[in-house]
This record gives structure tokens, sequence and C-alpha cells, in this order.
């Protein structure tokens, strides 16, 4: 199964071809979520209205890493300006806003409560039955090693050491090329 995820990483259009299968705003906003802030799923549904934040013109969310013994658990995960993902989510960041909710992926009877890991993975299943939330971190994390360094991989993606980066660097033929 490994080898599997490994060998196809979808890139930026594909994966917002996907999003855009989906009809509910929401639904497109979490997917634009994941991918965005590189978020496990449990992480991404427990953003509040209130962990996203405008600095100085920079939209950033922060992500409380669950799965982290010691350290920092918030990470400050900043969205890419010109991004048309990026807009999707802030689109329903002002409809959350609006309806005065305190989870940005909230529950459809109950604002003030976040929706459930297993409608998180309907959501994914609706855009294609083949993915799984955890992808989307995996792509995002694979377009990232090929721009930062695993210490800034590592400290994207909440990882305690630098060992994980590993998985996600995936130097293509032509990559290997320019580098040479």
């Amino acid at each position: 199964m490994r080898e599997t995820i490994r060998a196809k990483v979808l890139d930026q259009s594909e994966i917002l071809q996907l999003i855009k299968k989906l009809s509910s705003l929401r639904d497109q906003a979490f997917l634009c979520c994941l991918y965005l802030t590189g978020a496990r799923v449990s992480e991404a549904i427990q953003i509040k209205t209130e962990d996203v934040h405008n600095i100085n013109g920079l939209t950033v969310i922060d992500v409380f890493t669950l799965k982290r013994k010691k350290g920092v658990p918030i990470r400050k995960i900043p969205l890419p300006k010109e991004s048309e993902m990026t807009q999707i989510f802030l689109q329903w960041i002002e409809q959350c806003k609006k309806l005065g909710a305190k989870y940005v992926f909230h529950n459809a009877k109950n604002v003030n409560k976040p929706i459930k890991r297993c409608n998180a993975w309907k959501i994914v299943k609706k855009a294609d039955a083949k993915l799984f939330p955890h992808l989307f971190r995996h792509y995002r994390l694979s377009h990232l090693a090929e721009k930062m360094n695993p210490s800034e991989l590592m400290q994207f993606a909440g990882w305690s050491n630098l060992q994980p980066s590993g998985t996600y660097i995936h130097l293509s033929y032509q990559l290997l090329a320019k580098k040479v």
C-alpha cells in the first residue's frame, strides 16, 4: 500500500479538480484545509474560527498538534496568498463567522460542535472513493519537500524529529537533473 501512495503524488491542479467536484462549499473548504495546512484529520476537525487569523495581510491558521507529546503543541500555518484553495477556505470562514460557528468544520445541527472523523472521511470519499484524508497531508508535505529543507518540513508538519521527512522526499528525475 505504501508504495502505491508514493508512486503517484497528485499535483496541485489535480487536487483542485478533486475539490471542485464537490458541490458544498464546506466540503470544498475542508479538502482545501487538509491540503493547505497538512493537518491530520483529527487536527483539522478541531480548528476553531478563532484559530484563523489575518496577520499583516497573511492568513494564518493555528493548528493544535495532537500527536506531539512535548514541545510546542500549536503550529502556525500560513496560507498561500495567491491560491484558489485559500480563497475557497476564506469564503467558508466568512460563512462560519456569519453563523457564529465555534468550529470551522462544524456539525450541521450544532455550530458549536465539530464534525466527527467519520464525516470527514465521507467528505473525502465524495471527491474520490480511492482517497483518504491523510493523503492530502501526504500530497502537501511531498510538494513542500521540494521547496523546504527537512528542518522546515519538520516544523510545518509538527514532527518531533527529522525521520519522517524521508517519506515525503520524492525526487523526480527532472528535479534531480536541476540539482546536478
